[in-house]
This record gives C-alpha cells, structure tokens and sequence, in this order.
C-alpha cells in the first residue's frame, strides 16, 4: 500500500509538472472557466422574468434567450465574411393549450473568421416582452437554424399573479452589472417600439447576469460588485407606502447586513429599487440575498441564491489567502503528508516550502513555476466546484481534486440536457486511444457533482 501511494503522489507531480510545460506561463484563468457549467449557460438558453403591467389585471413578461455560433451553420461569403440565419419563435399558450401570443424573429449572424463560426464562447441575446392577464401559461421558444432546418426547443410553465389586487407583490428580481464582463449577456431588444421606462434593467445594451440551475434551483455567481433590480406592489385600497428590505445571509442563514428603505408609493402604486451589492470583502461560498416588502402587516419575501468565487488569481505570494496545506494532500506520498499533519505551524511552512523548492522546474529564477500552477489550480477549484448545499471548499470536491490533479479537461460534455437539469457532467483528457475519461453525477443532497466512474 505504501508503494502504491508513493506511485500515485509520484504521478500525481508528474502531472502537474508536465501541464506546467505544456500550458502557456499566463495561462488565462477566466477563459478557462467558460467550460464549466457554473459559468455559463446552456449554449440555448433563456431566462423569463415577470412584472406588473399598467393594467391592473395583467402582467407582463421578458424572455431573455442566448445562444452561441457553435449552434448554428455557416456559411462562407467571403475571406472575411461568413454567415448564419436563425429564426426564433416565442409562443405562448394557457393551460388549456389556447394561443395566447406568438412572435417570431429572423436574424442574420455574421463572422469575421472561420474559428468564430463555431465559438461557443460567442453569445447571442435577445429579449421579447409579452403583455398577458393573470393566470397560468406555457412558454414555448424554438431556435432553427434556417440552413439546415434544424431546430431548438424549450418549454416551461409560469403564472402571472394579480399583482395590483393582491395587497403586497413582488416582481422577479433582475441582476445587471455596470459594464460586460465575460459572464455576462448584452441584451439586444427584438422589438424595436418597445421603450422602457427609465432605470429599467431589461433595456438594449443591459449586462445581464444569467442564473446557473443546480438542481432545478437558480444561483448567481456574482462579482465584486452587482446590481439587484426588483419592483414591490401594493394592492388598491393597501396602505399608501411599503418598505423593502434587504438582507444578507450567509450558507449557514446567519444574516451579514441588513438594510430598509422605504417610499411613498405613486398613483401606480408601484415602488421600484433599484440596490448595488459590493462582495470585495466576502469570503467566497454560497450567499442569499433575502428581499422583503412590507405594507402593514402583509409582506411578501423574495430569496436571491448567490455564489461569489472571490478572487481567481493566486500565486505563491499570496499562497497565506488559500488552504494550500488540504490539497496537497493530493500530490504528496501519505506517510509525508501525516508528518506534516502532526507538526506545528512552524514546522509545517518550513517543509512544504522545502517540499517546493526541490520540485522547482527553474531553481535560478524568483518563481516556482510548479507551486504557483498548483496554487492557481486550487483557487479555480474553490471558485467553481464548491458545495453549494454542504457549502464545502471546491477543492474537498470530487470535481476540485480531479481538476487540481489533471488541469483542466480537453473536452466537457453534458448528456441529455434539459432546462436546469445537469445530471451528469463528463471530462475528458487526451486523445483517442489515450484517453482518460471522468463521469460525475449531481447529488442534489450535498449540490455538487461526485465522481461516478473512471474510464481509460
């Protein structure tokens, strides 16, 4: 057994270090993230948000729909021109199956160079509104690519509420930043007469953060900073102002800040806040933003799952930020690791530091190539495979160890996906006939995914 641990620590440096030759020294961290499920969405993918509407007894809803190049076939115009053509249709439906809207789009998709035309980093979004009374409805949206006559298709039931009778309402909470950033989606309107009121976040050029599902449950992972958008109403005849309040909790629903504010509510009786949230100082793990109004005695509660990552980038410098000591027990022989476990603090810096240091690829300049790439492994792991449920560091994940191991995959793929459903995520490295493949499963109780098998 000894043996066979020292083999696998052995490999396991073998690994690392020869990703270490093969990666580029600034290997873009963030890039690497668009792979994985917690940053991205489904390449089709929508989002559906609803608020009230002047009539007193309707509503109204935006679907925000995104998909990339990869999607779609195109075709070449030019040295510098290539192009696609998609049509997307909205249709919505009671429960009954009665049409009770449909609008359809065609929009022509260019590319400057042949490797955009099947970027999956490339993102395409659009939004549509729909103006419907209180009720149960259906929401069908099909993408076909007009070339090859292939299509999309998703589907999901929602309900308007009677949002001015009802004495308190809230709408769905909409999340925006003040500029793009990579995991964010530029909304493009589809109808052009649409004019949104001022401060509306659903309007032409909005970075819209999109929501991640994990079992069925919608997270956002939030930046240092982000915007949360959200319309309170109260009914005719209800108290004539309202306080909304936001709270910060923890994974462990222990409250961090809380803050009221209040107005006097206008003709509409409609109370818009608009509130920014700054993490700089969090620890990253799981968050819930709970929004509460009140009018009176009645209130209405709305919960906002937020997962901030912190900080990505983590060299050797500023090893003292992270656990560097829990991984390593990943890549060190087990008798090794015990002895350090049983030193002091002290005791314990001094040897993993010697531990690096004869592992150093270049011992003559001020970097240790191998420990800061070990480093920067483990803080992607805590920032994209962490327990959302359990709340554990993304390295004590199956999901952390195998990429701290291996680095990240040559290929991920999610079989047989459906809207908020990844039940299995696979990994592949290399190539055919050597290749190594890692199938993970979702458990819902912990909300991360384990390992299921290994294939070779």
């Amino acid at each position: 057994m000894r043996y066979w641990n020292y083999l696998l620590s052995f490999f396991a440096l073998w690994l690392l270090a020869g990703s270490v030759a093969a990666q580029p020294a600034q290997k873009d961290v963030a890039h690497q993230m668009q792979q994985f499920r917690i940053n991205r969405s489904l390449y089709f993918n929508y989002d559906l948000y609803r608020f009230a509407a002047e009539a007193p007894d309707s509503g109204q809803i935006f679907v925000v729909v995104s998909f990339v190049n990869d999607l779609l076939q195109f075709v070449k115009k030019s040295d510098s021109l290539y192009q696609a053509s998609a049509e997307l249709t909205f249709t919505v439906l009671d429960t009954q199956k009665n049409l009770m809207g449909t609008q359809t789009y065609r929009r022509r998709i260019a590319a400057r160079a042949f490797g955009q035309t099947n970027s999956r980093g490339i993102v395409h979004t659009y939004f549509c509104r729909f103006l419907l009374p209180a009720g149960k409805y259906i929401l069908r949206l099909e993408l076909t690519d007009l070339e090859i006559r292939k299509s999309l298709h998703r589907q999901e039931k929602f309900e308007i509420p009677e949002y001015q009778v009802a004495p308190i309402q809230l709408s769905d909470p909409v999340l925006t930043l003040s500029g793009p950033s990579p995991q964010t989606l530029v909304l493009q309107p589809l109808d052009q007469s649409y004019s949104p009121p001022p401060g509306f976040p659903l309007r032409a050029g909005a970075a819209l953060l999109s929501p991640f599902p994990v079992d069925q449950l919608k997270h956002y992972r939030v930046p240092d900073s982000v915007r949360v958008y959200i319309e309170a109403y109260s009914g005719r005849g209800a108290h004539d102002s309202l306080h909304v309040t936001f709270t910060l909790l923890d994974a462990k629903n222990n409250a961090i800040w809380t803050e009221t504010r209040g107005a006097a509510l206008s003709a509409a009786r409609v109370y818009p806040v608009s509130y920014r949230l700054n993490f700089g100082d969090k620890k990253p793990g799981l968050y819930f933003l709970q929004i509460t109004a009140k009018a009176g005695a009645k209130s209405r509660t709305r919960q906002v799952r937020m997962f901030y990552p912190g900080h990505l980038r983590r060299t050797a410098e500023t090893s003292g930020e992270l656990d560097e000591f829990g991984p390593l027990r990943y890549i060190v022989e087990e008798s090794q690791y015990r002895q350090w476990e049983e030193a002091d603090s002290a005791r314990r810096d001094s040897l993993i530091a010697a531990f690096w240091k004869e592992r150093d690829p270049t011992p003559g300049t001020p970097e240790n190539e191998l420990r800061e790439e070990f480093l920067k492994r483990v803080a992607f792991a805590n920032a994209n495979f962490v327990s959302l449920i359990k709340n554990r560091p993304g390295w004590q994940t199956d999901q952390g160890r195998v990429y701290i191991v291996y680095g990240p995959p040559n290929d991920i793929i999610h079989p047989a996906i459906t809207r908020g459903n990844y039940r299995h995520e696979i990994w592949i490295y290399g190539r055919s006939p050597k290749q190594l493949t890692f199938i993970f499963r979702f458990d819902p109780e912990t909300g991360e995914y384990r390992l299921l098998r290994t294939e070779r």
